[in-house]
């Protein structure tokens, strides 16, 4: 048996489609899988696979409305003989999708309703980015799920958890912005973190319209996971905040107090799978509620708890599926 890693993405660079958030996602997975080869999704057909190959298969918010380019070359594994694991799975929606699922799932198109069918049968069990999700797929008549957040998430617990707890206080002086050139949304938050007046805020962009002209916040763009690290890393921010969902994740990654922006359900249910700190945009409107909770402990314990239990889900949903990692067995349990 040999398990091989999937790149969705072929050229990170070019193909994260003005969203460089794309590479974090998909080089944060990669992580904690022992894969014996890393095979491009575009080459699958070169390969002759054996019924037990094992093919991890990194596929974020294909559950969406619109026909994605990621969902339609996902039809390429259909004539695959082997057993094919997908993580990460999410919707793309709006936040109201949650008091209308049946209309969405009805609304999602009949052939890629087919492909996820099709594509279920072929893995022990998909791992969905958050409830959301997991429901979508059962009223499709997809069973075998489990809910596991984002796996860009557990890419800093393969070995032990014993790392140093994340803390934040009221003197905050560098934040890290990290949005989606929503131009009502950052004035906002410019207006929110100037309450604190000795702050200084720095933007890392992941496309394009993430800055506008006028916007004067010292900015940078990068185009290599490792490069991003060491900037946040060596940066000694006090918060990053903002509605870019992989954009913060890289940030917590790194040990910075973070605070998600939930715009849409795609954020909104990877924060309540892992229990994220999020606000809703409409949060942003009350100054006091704002500060209130910037300034509270919401990397408390009971944060620390569930993510040792999320940890569990997630190397429980990989063995599952007979995927070879690198997380320490011993430390499931702790």
């Amino acid at each position: 048996m040999s398990t091989y890693f999937i790149n969705t993405i072929d050229n990170l660079w070019e193909m994260s489609f003005g969203n460089t958030g794309n590479i974090i996602w998909h080089d944060k997975c990669k992580i904690g899988i022992d894969f014996d080869h890393s095979i491009n999704l575009d080459n699958v057909y070169d390969f002759d696979f054996k019924a037990d190959d094992v093919l991890c298969v990194p596929v974020a918010n294909n559950l969406s409305l619109s026909e994605t380019y990621f969902s339609k070359r996902l039809r390429k594994l259909h004539g695959i003989n082997a057993k094919i694991v997908l993580f990460g799975l999410g919707v793309q929606a709006s936040l109201k999708v949650e008091e209308d699922l049946d209309s969405f799932v009805k609304n999602i198109s009949g052939s890629k309703k087919r492909l996820f069918r099709m594509l279920s049968e072929k893995c022990t069990s998909i791992g969905a980015r958050g409830e959301i999700t997991r429901q979508c797929l059962y009223k499709m008549g997809i069973k075998n799920v489990r809910v596991i957040g984002c796996p860009s998430f557990y890419s800093n617990l393969i070995y032990t958890q014993k790392d140093e707890k994340i803390s934040i206080n009221n003197k905050i002086k560098k934040v890290l912005l990290n949005y989606s050139g929503n131009a009502e949304e950052i004035e906002q938050l410019k207006n929110l973190l100037g309450e604190f007046p000795e702050c200084k805020m720095h933007l890392i962009r992941q496309g394009g319209n993430d800055l506008l002209e006028e916007e004067k916040i010292e900015s940078v763009i990068f185009n290599d996971v490792d490069l991003w690290d060491k900037y946040i890393y060596n940066a000694d921010f006090d918060l990053s905040v903002g509605t870019r969902l992989h954009g913060n994740m890289i940030a917590y990654l790194n040990g910075v107090p973070t605070l998600w922006i939930a715009r849409d359900a795609r954020v909104k249910e990877v924060c309540d799978a892992l229990k994220l700190p999020y606000l809703l945009p409409n949060d942003l409107e009350d100054i006091d509620k704002f500060e209130n909770y910037i300034c509270s402990d919401f990397y408390n314990d009971n944060f620390y708890l569930h993510r040792k239990k999320m940890r569990r889900e997630y190397i429980q949903f990989l063995e599952e599926n007979n995927v070879k990692h690198k997380f320490d067995g011993d430390n499931v349990n702790e």
